[in-house]
Order: C-alpha cells, then sequence, then structure tokens
C-alpha cells in the first residue's frame, strides 16, 4: 500500500499535479460532435445509453444482435463514445457509426478517468432531443441487463420490450411506498498505488457521500435530470477544474450532486441484481 508521508506535495497520481489544475472552462456547447438519427424521438419513453470505450467495436455488435434488439417504438438505445487517441479507431468508430447511426459521438478524448463527461453529454443529449422520455438508463458496455432487468428473463439475448421493461420503473416520479435505499459511504482512496487513488488536494473529505453503487442507474421523475444538470454546472466545479472532472463519476454524480440538488434517492424494489440487494439500481426523484 502506498501511503504519502505528508512530506512534500502529495502524488498526483492521474490528476493533475497541485497548483496546476486546468481551470479554463469548458465549453459543453461543443462536448456533442454527432447525434445518432436512430435515437430519440417523440415516441421515445426510455432511452438507454451504453458507455463504450471506441474500440469496443465486437461488444457493440454483440449488444445489438442480442438484449438491445427493440420490441418497442418506445425504447431507444445508444451507444455513448469519445474520440480514441488513435485516428484509425475513430475511422472506424465512424464507418460504424453510418452503418448503424446508433451511436452519441462526445469530443473529448475517451479515458476511464473522464467517465463524467461522458455522462453529461450523454444527459445533454437527452434533454436537448429526448423531451417525452420518462426514464433515462445509464449502462456500461461490459454488463448484461435483461438478465437482471427482466422480469423472470432466463435468457440474456431477450431483447427490450416496454411489456417488461418500461413497467417497472415509475414514469411520473416517486412513488410513496418505495423505500430508500441505503447505498454505500465508500472511503475517497488515499493508497498511491490504487487505480481509484485520489489526492487530497484535488477531493479533501475522508467519504463520498451516500450513493448507489451500481452497474446501471435509472433517472426518472420530471425535471430530476435537468436539476442534475443544473447543479452540477453551478454548485461544482465541473466546469472549471479538470481534476474534479477526473474524479470517479458515481460518487460525484450519485453523490455529490445528488446530495446538493436535494434529489432523493429511492430503490423500486423491482430492479435488483441477484445475492447484491443493498446497492445499485436506484430512481432519483424530486
Amino acid at each position: 500500500m502506498g501511503v504519502h508521508s505528508g512530506i512534500g506535495p502529495e502524488p498526483p497520481g492521474y490528476f493533475l499535479p497541485y497548483a496546476q489544475d486546468n481551470t479554463t472552462p469548458l465549453d459543453d456547447t461543443k462536448l456533442i460532435k454527432i447525434i445518432p438519427h436512430n435515437g430519440c424521438d417523440s415516441a421515445t419513453k426510455l432511452i438507454v445509453g451504453i458507455r463504450s470505450a471506441p474500440t469496443e467495436f465486437d461488444r457493440r455488435k454483440w449488444v445489438r444482435q442480442t438484449w438491445a434488439k427493440v420490441r418497442s417504438k418506445a425504447i431507444k438505445v445508444i451507444f455513448v463514445i469519445a474520440n480514441h487517441k488513435e485516428n484509425d479507431i475513430n475511422f472506424q468508430v465512424r464507418t460504424e457509426r453510418k452503418f448503424y447511426d446508433d451511436i452519441l459521438l462526445l469530443d473529448y478524448d475517451d479515458s476511464y478517468y473522464n467517465m463524467s463527461l461522458k455522462n453529461y453529454g450523454y444527459y445533454e443529449y437527452v434533454l436537448k432531443n429526448c423531451p417525452n422520455a420518462d426514464c433515462v438508463l445509464k449502462v456500461d458496455s461490459d454488463t448484461e441487463p435483461p438478465g437482471y432487468f427482466l422480469p423472470y428473463a432466463q435468457d440474456n439475448t431477450m431483447p427490450l420490450d416496454d411489456t417488461n421493461l418500461i413497467k417497472i420503473i415509475p414514469h411520473n416520479g416517486c412513488d410513496s411506498a418505495t423505500k430508500l435505499i441505503v447505498g454505500i459511504r465508500s472511503p475517497v482512496v488515499r493508497d498511491t498505488n490504487s487505480k481509484w487513488y485520489v489526492p487530497r488536494y484535488v477531493y479533501d473529505k475522508k467519504f463520498y457521500p451516500l450513493y448507489p453503487n451500481g452497474f446501471a442507474q435509472f433517472i426518472t421523475g420530471r425535471g430530476t435530470l435537468q436539476k442534475l444538470q443544473d447543479t452540477l454546472r453551478t454548485r461544482t466545479p465541473f466546469l472549471v477544474s479538470e481534476n474534479f472532472r477526473r474524479l470517479p463519476d458515481d460518487a460525484i454524480y450519485q453523490g455529490d450532486v445528488v446530495e446538493l440538488a436535494g434529489i432523493q434517492l429511492q430503490d423500486n424494489g423491482r430492479v435488483d441484481r441477484p445475492h447484491r440487494p443493498s446497492i445499485g439500481y436506484a430512481t432519483a426523484c424530486t
């Protein structure tokens, strides 16, 4: 375990060094590069955004052929991808986008430590292009939602269908009978050898706020997503601190921002992952 001695500046890890943060304001109006024509329309009630790395060509093909083969006009599934450092990979992604037209391209360098930008770009797309969506789902490309989300599903190749997926989500806000989610109280990692290391000069709290830690997150409730985005922009240094944008996205989006916005996290009791009943899968409600 690597522990800072307390003498001298903390190691930056993947963050920018102390007092060298990039504070140039982020022009978020240029974050969205190309929107998918097969994305949201006026009939969309559930939008599913799959966060994917540019190089995951085979994975995206598999997803399209299995659980993302949508049967309902009310559901749209898109992939959210940003720039790769190699132009050849970017060319392949553009070719794939032209063929399927289900990729939301964001204009920044794709990285594990830039996931908050991927969330932000996806949510901005939803706000601008999905006016009638009651539910917003964010998942990672290495997950297989139907095996967990669909009631009595026996096969993860089962396509998304509004008869079995949308109905498990409260469309117009919170269900008063829904219990509050337990969440987790995760300590901020100070081990300099860890993938999740965060120096104190970037985030000085010992713990992140309670947040639902899971492979997927639903957002429902009229105005909830707008409130999240507005709070992130106006009450955190997200737009003026690259180091802040490199913090763990779940802890920031589902923890700090939710807390600042006064949004209630709830477990709907019907979406769960086997053997992990106390974490994840919350509905954010105003």
